[in-house]
């Protein structure tokens, strides 16, 4: 497996600029921290090493060359300086397991004390069925994922980078997250998105029955398939 790591902006591309600090050297700052954990369980690439601008494009098209299976950007964010919290953004047409994995990776952000904002994908309003982030639209088919840490002009979200390895902190729980979804079997990372999704409750139930040579209770079957049904009807499950 071969992911390839994003650090945001770079160059004269400052990106977000707040509380003393240069959304561009935070971005490069946890990539590196963040490549040195992923090292251990598959193979890492940047996009950049040092302080250097690259377009969008160029990004997704060094780890479309190198056939990677993922591509994560590394961003801080910044807005009113109220708003605050991790976000995760994937393409509109993303599997539900890259989905999954956003929402892992959210989830553990969330776990170090940092709000859960939310996870999402947008589309272009210009151009119908695009989306409108650059990265998972240039990374197409690879999947091509964004995570904001946190809003670098939030003095709520500054007080947690202001302590002692805080960007270690952020790479242990991004990197444990991505260990632990794609360490699972594929069984394992088909109830978690059905959980995510909200077509299932209890996870656990379905890991140890939904197994050959186990039987699953037929009231509980059919609640899973007119739940399917109902969250494809909506929309859900897109290219999944």
């Amino acid at each position: 497996m071969l992911i390839y790591i994003d650090p945001g902006h770079g160059g004269e591309d400052t990106g977000a600029v707040a509380n003393g600090y240069i959304e561009k050297n935070l971005n490069l700052q946890l990539s590196l921290k963040l490549a040195e954990r992923l090292r251990k369980i598959c193979d890492v690439r940047l996009t950049r090493a040092t302080d250097i601008n690259l377009t969008l494009k160029e990004r997704a098209d060094k780890a479309k060359a190198d056939k990677a299976d993922l591509l994560l950007s590394v961003h801080f964010n910044a807005f009113d300086g109220k708003a605050r919290g991790v976000e995760v953004i994937h393409s509109i047409k993303a599997t539900i397991g890259t989905m999954t994995l956003c929402k892992e990776i959210a989830r553990g952000i969330f776990g170090l004390g940092i709000p859960f904002r939310r996870v999402f994908s947008k589309e272009s309003a210009k151009y119908p069925g695009q989306d409108w982030y650059g990265i998972p639209r240039h990374c197409l088919p690879m999947p091509g994922v964004i995570v904001e840490s946190l809003f670098i002009d939030s003095a709520a979200d500054v007080a947690f980078l202001k302590q002692p390895e805080s960007l270690d902190r952020l790479a242990d729980a991004i990197s444990g997250a991505i260990e632990q979804f794609f360490g699972l079997s594929e069984l394992d990372k088909a109830i978690m998105a059905l959980q995510h999704a909200g077509i299932i409750g209890v996870p656990e139930y379905w890991a140890i029955n939904a197994k050959a040579g186990k039987t699953v209770k037929g009231e509980f079957a059919e609640k899973l398939i007119i739940n399917m049904a109902k969250y494809m009807q909506k929309g859900g499950m897109q290219n999944g």
